[in-house]
């Protein structure tokens, strides 16, 4: 039989020929894995060579116009890989590279699409991950972790627009990423609150109200679990 070590543990004694380690803290560091085995006699073996899981790394920048992605070569492994290749995870959870590197290129790759992404679909996070091809078997891929890296909550205020039913700029809220939840209220000049919605709600039209400028306030909750509060000005104008 076969034992298998992680980080000089035993984690698992098996006849078979894998391991399947999905535990989720540990998909989310680098490990080292060993085996021994024993034959008949109880005999044991000596350690085999030193095997590591890919693992990869993810952060947005404050203003979430790019990422930056790093990940980790297999240790003892690396002239065995071809390529590298980074791809995304889409809507229907399958993964489209974008990326690939030689086995010898740095692992890093700054993502610029990454607040385009979040433009076309409103996600709250961008989800990577490597795919490692290897030279002898090109038909074997291994993979690292998937790794989500998420948009900093940012909440984007238009300072005017016109209900005017041209189809144009009709109805005023604002426009979100990493946040769950936000209520918005509209005073007028005098002080007094004219309209309150939230974020299931299509926004303020304005319908009774006369062109001028009107304070907003809006507080928000995010992805994060943090509350956010903005104050700000909006013109009516038609």
């Amino acid at each position: 039989e076969y034992v298998l070590y992680r980080n000089g543990v035993i984690v698992d004694t098996t006849a078979e020929f894998s391991y399947l380690d999905n535990t989720s803290e540990i998909a989310q560091k680098r490990n080292e894995y060993t085996i021994r085995a024993t034959n008949v006699c109880l005999e044991g073996t000596e350690a085999s060579n030193l095997g590591t899981n890919i693992l990869l790394m993810g952060k947005g920048s404050d203003d979430n116009t790019i990422s930056i992605v790093e990940w980790t070569p297999y240790q003892d492994w690396e002239k065995g890989v071809n390529a590298y290749s980074l791809e995304v995870q889409n809507e229907d959870n399958s993964f489209t590279e974008i990326y690939r590197a030689g086995s010898g290129a740095d692992k890093t790759y700054q993502d610029n699409t990454f607040l385009a992404s979040a433009l076309a679909g409103f996600s709250t996070y961008k989800c990577y991950r490597i795919a490692a091809y290897e030279n002898e078997y090109p038909q074997q891929v291994s993979y690292s972790n998937v790794e989500c890296v998420p948009y900093k909550p940012v909440i984007f205020i238009p300072t005017a627009f016109s209900p005017n039913a041209d189809g144009l700029n009709d109805v005023y809220r604002p426009v979100t990423f990493g946040i769950a939840y936000y209520e918005v209220s509209i005073y007028n000049r005098y002080g007094q609150k004219i309209a309150q919605f939230d974020q299931t709600s299509k926004g303020w039209d304005a319908s009774d109200a006369a062109m001028g400028a009107y304070m907003v306030t809006i507080r928000a909750k995010g992805t994060d679990n943090e509350w956010y509060t903005e104050k700000t000005t909006v013109t009516v104008v038609r």
